[in-house]
């Protein structure tokens, strides 16, 4: 079974915040441990949050780092297949609320079949996030 995991990025304070801060309950509702008050706020909903939840794809990269939604990833097409050359691909790995699946597709993609369904372990690198290196996706 896939272990279940996030990490949460603050949108004011430009940075991923302590994971264990956060819960995200069975009804889609967060809530956040409050440590001078010792206790759990009340639950909130990521509409207008200044919170972004990225959840964990349960796959690892190359180098057997976790791959998060919202991460940028080199894939690098060997060239035993098409294409016959190897080419460098860069890739954000997104979620598909229609399939209910993680996919990784082109930054400039928005066809439905344009999505690469990837082997990661051995092909795919994380090299950053759409949230602090944005300049990665305009290469």
């Amino acid at each position: 079974m896939r272990e279940l995991k996030f990490k949460f990025w603050n949108k004011i304070a430009h940075r991923f915040q302590a994971p264990n801060k956060y819960a995200i309950q069975g009804d889609g509702l967060y809530v956040s441990y409050d440590y001078d008050m010792m206790a759990w706020d009340d639950p909130s909903s990521f509409d207008n949050s200044i919170l972004v939840p990225c959840q964990y794809t349960g796959l690892k990269d190359k180098n057997n780092e976790e791959v998060y939604e919202g991460d940028i990833i080199k894939y690098t097409f060997d060239g035993a297949s098409y294409p016959k050359e190897a080419v460098d691909k860069i890739l954000i790995c997104e979620w598909d609320q229609s399939n209910a699946w993680f996919v990784f597709k082109e930054h400039d993609d928005n066809i439905s079949d344009g999505y690469y369904w990837l082997e990661i372990k051995g092909y795919c690198e994380v090299i950053g996030n759409i949230f602090e290196n944005p300049e990665l996706l305009k290469q």
